[in-house]
């Protein structure tokens, strides 16, 4: 079977979910339908097989298209939403400040076009700074932000929390895929082992492995914290839990192997006995099954190493932090511009185009103005996670960690559940209050 062939098929295979699951949430509208369509596919942005070009226009894809219609459907449903009183804001002035920084940072990058180098057989243009740089990363913003319009428009966001369960399932499926069949069609290069299987999960996905067992933290924490699914639904979380812990496994990221047992421990506080038995059971029982890997994967370069924290960090404090702080002395203020590891003079020895920090990425990019702008963004997501009561804090913590060797705070498929559950948890915090005041409004009397 050729790749071709087996990209169509995945594709069909898909889009046949997708539809049964808007049967199954039992959507009353295409606005409903859409939404739960474009959160089921966000985690698939940019993998192998989804169209890079529909009708013939490049970059235009399936996820693309269904963002569009749903952000029609939103747009147009402006009314239905008025006059409900105050609600919480999405767009705050923390955000609204690092769209404008992220913005002249890619500004900044497209000024310096010339100065990018030639990657492989494509080279950086303004039109690609500008729209990897600065469209994109607010695309997925967006999604946060239509979820919040949707959840206060139809004052239930279940259809949401069930799409997340049913794109975990479907994730990590897909990557048990890659890890068992990928590695016959992908071209590795020269590697073994377990560096075989890590790339051909990584360049099937579209994702680098840190952020693929990062989206499935974020995936986990959310069905774990998510106790008031019912019959057959309840059923699909618990699937949801077992296919994210399969999915950070084959992630074969030693982050993530760090990261989801502590933000899974921290989330289990707040879940019932019965909650926390079945998701430390199914953890047992994928961590037993997968135990070969994972330790080969751990102690993967460190046999024959000494134990020190460049060696433990994959030599990334000496290769690659090293000479990136070095090019953020030249401008610690307010950075060198969106990609400006890649315009670098270090690019060419360490051929990288991040940081593998999200922290060094942003004092690259944006400065210490740009990290002060990021963290009062991230504080502000944390207290609405706190105040609304939904997993966000926890996703937040688990962002916090992933971010250290190798995860990025932009917004992208990767963290696209930060900002769909801070959509959710503005509207939980408005949901309240908007009912409140409908029912404290006097009768209307009709008569003549």
């Amino acid at each position: 079977m050729s790749p071709e062939t087996i990209n169509k098929e995945t594709v069909l295979i898909l889009m046949s979910l997708v539809l049964t699951v808007g049967a199954l949430l039992n959507l009353r509208n295409l606005k409903s339908y859409f939404l739960c369509a474009l959160i089921i596919l966000t985690p698939f942005y940019a993998t192998e097989f989804m169209p890079r070009e529909v009708l013939g226009v490049t970059g235009l894809n399936l996820w693309n298209i269904v963002w569009l219609i749903v952000l029609v459907f939103i747009v147009s449903s402006t009314p239905a939403v008025r006059g409900v009183g105050r609600r919480p804001v999405f767009f705050t002035p923390s955000i609204i400040v690092f769209l404008i920084a992220l913005l002249l940072a890619t500004m900044y990058a497209m000024v310096e076009i010339d100065a990018f180098p030639k990657i492989g057989t494509g080279r950086f243009t303004t039109i690609t700074v500008l729209f990897t740089g600065f469209l994109k990363p607010v695309q997925f913003l967006v999604v946060g932000w239509m979820v919040y319009r949707y959840g206060i428009a139809t004052r239930d966001t279940s259809p949401v929390i069930r799409s997340i369960h049913v794109s975990a399932i479907i994730f990590g499926s897909l990557v048990l895929h890659y890890y068992f069949v990928g590695q016959s069609h992908v071209d590795l290069g020269d590697t073994g082992g377990d560096l075989l299987s890590r790339n051909a999960v990584s360049l099937a996905s579209g994702m680098h492995v840190n952020d693929i067992g990062a989206w499935a933290t974020y995936a986990l924490v959310a069905a774990v914290l998510s106790q008031n699914q019912r019959g057959f639904w309840a059923y699909v979380r618990y699937a949801a839990i077992a296919m994210s812990l399969l999915a950070i496994v084959l992630s074969f990221s030693r982050t993530a192997y760090v990261t989801a047992p502590l933000v899974l421990l921290a989330s289990l506080a707040q879940v019932k006995l019965r909650e926390k038995l079945i998701a430390l059971g199914a953890a047992a029982i994928v961590v037993t099954l997968f135990s070969p890997l994972i330790v080969e994967r751990i102690g993967s370069g460190l046999q024959e190493k000494k134990l020190d924290v460049n060696n433990i960090s994959a030599g990334r404090t000496e290769t690659i932090w090293g000479p990136l702080l070095k090019d953020f002395v030249e401008n610690p203020v307010v950075g060198n511009g969106r990609f400006a590891q890649v315009r670098s003079k270090s690019y060419f020895k360490l051929r990288l185009t991040h940081a593998h920090s999200l922290y060094l990425q942003i004092l690259i990019e944006m400065g210490i103005v740009g990290m002060i702008i990021v963290l009062a963004v991230i504080a502000r997501l944390y207290l609405v996670g706190r105040k609304s009561g939904t997993p966000l804090s926890y996703l937040v913590f688990a962002l916090l960690l992933e971010g250290i060797p190798g995860h990025s705070f932009y917004p992208d498929a990767s963290n696209s559940l930060i900002w769909v559950f801070y959509g959710l948890s503005l509207a939980a915090l408005a949901i309240p209050s908007m009912q409140a005041r409908q029912e404290s409004r006097p009768l209307a009397v009709s008569g003549r």
